[in-house]
Parts: structure tokens; C-alpha cells; sequence
């Protein structure tokens, strides 16, 4: 893949129809397309790293070309920042995620860190789960059904009836002492 990853997602999204946003996963099948696909939705996956967006120097000067490393290239580091645990120091682990966010064109970097929190969908609306399913058959486990949300109840209670039932057992208990 030639282009940055954010430049790709840039594209799916803005492909005009499903079938075309179809045709090009299949046209991008690589390992970096799949794998960062992969992380954003496969919740068996998790990273070891603290939600939001880590203290990193951004740099949106330099143009798309002259970064000083892509996602392509990182791919090699993943495996130190998602489970099961690789034996280094929470704050070496963070550290090393910082340096490679540095050195990725803003863009990516910005991707990578919605895609560490699983939440791509909320700058890219139209790559969903059920678009990578239909394109890559088993990458994905199926969707985590959905919670259903909680019945509203009335929270208020009628005090009319308990003020009147209250009166009623004092009554009954002064006829019944008297």
C-alpha cells in the first residue's frame, strides 16, 4: 500500500455506494488494512495502553510523504501494545507508543490512537462492522449483541395513596387502644 492508511480510510468513506466501498477493501486486501480493521473491531483484542489520546508532540506541518515512519512500517511493534502482556514496563510501553505516533503522519497517527479505543466509526460513520464482515468473511467475530435499554419506569410514587393508607393504620390503631 502506497498511500497512508488515514488516506485510504479518507477514500472508503468517501466511496459513494456500498459495492464501491466493497471493491476497494478487496482492492486493498493487505495485512495493514485487515489488521488495523482487525483491532478496531474485534473486541478480543485488547490494548494495554490508557483510553484518549496520549501527550504526543503533533506535527501538521509535514506533508504526507516526508513523515518519518508509517503504520506500514510500525506493524512489526503492535504486538507490544495489545494482550497477551510482552514483559516490559507500563510506562516503556507508553513511551515507545508515543514515539511511534511521533513519527506518523498526523493523520495516521490520529487513526491509529480512534483505532487503539475502538472507535473509528466515530470520525469514518460509513466503516462498519457488517462492511469489513461482508468483505473479509472471518476476520471478524460476530457483533456483540446489543444491550436493551432499560425500560423507563415511574420513579414517582403516588403519596396521595400512602398518606391515605397511613392515616387509615393510625385510625385503626387508636380504635383499636381506645
Amino acid at each position: 500500500m502506497n498511500i497512508l492508511a488515514s488516506e485510504f480510510f479518507d477514500q472508503l468513506e468517501k466511496a459513494a455506494t456500498k459495492e464501491a466501498k466493497l471493491k476497494l477493501l478487496l482492492q486493498n486486501n493487505n495485512n495493514l488494512v485487515r489488521t488495523l480493521l482487525r483491532f478496531n473491531f474485534d473486541y478480543n483484542i485488547k490494548f494495554l495502553l490508557p483510553k484518549g489520546t496520549p501527550p504526543y508532540k503533533v506535527d501538521k506541518d509535514v506533508p504526507a510523504g516526508y513523515e518519518k515512519t508509517k503504520l506500514q512500517l510500525e506493524m512489526r511493534r503492535f504486538y507490544l501494545f495489545i494482550k497477551p502482556d510482552v514483559n516490559i514496563n507500563k510506562l516503556k510501553r507508553e513511551r515507545l507508543f508515543i514515539e511511534m505516533l511521533e513519527g506518523l503522519h498526523w493523520t495516521e497517527a490520529e487513526d491509529f490512537i480512534l483505532i487503539k479505543d475502538k472507535i473509528l466509526t466515530t470520525k469514518y460513520k460509513t466503516i462498519t462492522h457488517e462492511l469489513i464482515s461482508e468483505a473479509y468473511p472471518g476476520l471478524l467475530p460476530p457483533p456483540l449483541p446489543k444491550e436493551p435499554e432499560p425500560k423507563k419506569s415511574s420513579t414517582k410514587k403516588s403519596t396521595k395513596g400512602s398518606l391515605t393508607s397511613l392515616k387509615k393504620s393510625s385510625q385503626l390503631q387508636e380504635q383499636a387502644t381506645g
